[in-house]
């Protein structure tokens, strides 16, 4: 303001003998012509030059004000703390005791595991968006799933965001033989399992139908729903809740994306789409060989445009330019939301991007999915020999979510 001030100033001192000799020269060097000017530019011109440099600052101090506010970005949610469940407590705490038995427990609770995923069965209903009647499930089920508890950064009230409870094995509770009560195959939701499965699961589904046995579920063979996406609770707002905190640009960074139609692209291009968020812009990744015809043939046209898909690895060195965090870095802008999904299992590699979270990204990342390996009898058909152990994991994620990252176990 300062600066506009003193400009303004020193134009106008230096314009009034610039006048005066304007109004000489036309006046054929008469003094009282000179006089004349003089006169009334000490009262006029003053006036007016008060006027302008008052009416400059105004405008100055106003724009000033609007930068700032601009730069702050629309109503935001400000992290407060991670409050989980009673029943993710009662994991967390005893999770030594629990861990050579963690099927037992699971099948123990079973009531616990059916509140989970009856109530997201209202999450996933695609014929009507997230309302206040959805929210109001998982507020009555506040001993299941846990809560982030934000504040609007507008109104300063405390805003409660429920998540999935990591208890279990971390993923849906009824995929793992031997971990669910009887009947629970049944009951899982076959539009989350792993695309590369759903072929398989629908030529038997119509082989029953033909035979008159139709049914909406499937069970399947031991461990067919593994990577079944069921049990996590993404993004549960209202259309106006992802508009007033989210109006900006949509991004998914997808790491390990597979195809289209046999990876996660596909997933989350439909349930963000049924929460309002449609993408701008995708970055994936893929190091699996896929013959460049076969991964664009299955694309969906209309994202073409918005994929920059890279067929190598992943880079994970802090100072690159290429690397995904560096690429978020560059391009966030305050009301933007961004997905990101990690599972290339690379234990190294996902080990060393993780361990580059920070209080930045863990800010402007709104949605992390993660599948971190882990050692246990159970998983070890899928997970190997990992040398972090399922205590280890559940610490992990426990204390990524306490940050302030709002993160789901990627199956």
């Amino acid at each position: 303001q300062s600066g506009v001030s003193k400009l303004s100033s020193g134009s106008i001192k230096r314009l009034g003998p610039a006048i005066g000799s304007l109004h000489a020269s036309r006046g054929g060097g008469m003094d009282g012509a000179v006089e004349f000017v003089k006169h009334r530019w000490t009262r006029w011109h003053t006036l007016f030059a008060i006027i302008l440099i008052a009416g400059l600052s105004f405008l100055h101090g106003k724009t000033h004000v609007e930068l700032k506010r601009s730069r702050a970005g629309p109503c935001a949610l400000q992290f407060k703390r991670y409050v989980p469940s009673e029943w993710e407590e009662y994991w967390l705490v005893n999770k030594k005791q629990i861990a050579p038995k963690i099927c037992e427990v699971l099948k123990a609770n079973d009531s616990a595991s059916g509140v989970w995923i009856d109530s997201l069965a209202e999450a996933w209903n695609l014929d009507h968006p997230i309302d206040e009647r959805v929210q109001q499930t998982f507020a009555d089920a506040s001993h299941v799933f846990s809560t982030y508890e934000y504040v609007d950064t507008c109104s300063g009230k405390q805003v409660n965001v429920p998540v999935e409870p990591l208890v279990g094995l971390l993923r849906h509770p009824w995929v793992v033989p031997g971990c669910r009560a009887a009947g629970r195959a049944a009951q899982i939701d076959i539009r989350h399992s792993s695309s590369s499965q759903l072929a398989s699961i629908q030529q038997r589904m119509a082989a029953a139908a033909r035979k008159g046995k139709a049914g909406k579920k499937d069970p399947g063979p031991p461990g067919q729903h593994i990577e079944n996406k069921g049990h996590q609770l993404m993004l549960p707002m209202t259309p106006e809740q992802v508009q007033r905190y989210y109006p900006g640009r949509k991004y998914l960074f997808d790491l390990g994306t597979g195809t289209w139609k046999s990876g996660s692209l596909m997933w989350f291009h439909q349930w963000y789409g049924h929460r309002g968020i449609e993408f701008d812009e995708i970055w994936g990744w893929e190091m699996k060989v896929i013959t460049p015809k076969g991964y664009w043939d299955q694309f969906l046209p209309k994202l073409t445009g918005a994929m920059h898909f890279y067929d190598v690895g992943v880079n994970t060195d802090p100072d690159d330019e290429r690397n995904p965090f560096n690429i978020i870095r560059k391009i966030y802008r305050p009301g933007d939301f961004i997905a990101f999904k990690l599972d290339i299992d690379h234990e190294p590699t996902e080990q060393a991007l993780m361990s580059q979270l920070d209080g930045f990204l863990s800010e402007v990342i709104s949605e992390f999915f993660f599948e971190e390996h882990y050692f246990d009898k159970i998983m070890q058909p899928w997970f190997l020999h990992p040398d972090r152990t399922w205590t280890d994991t559940v610490q992990h994620f426990h204390d990524l979510r306490s940050s302030g990252l709002r993160l789901h176990y990627w199956p």
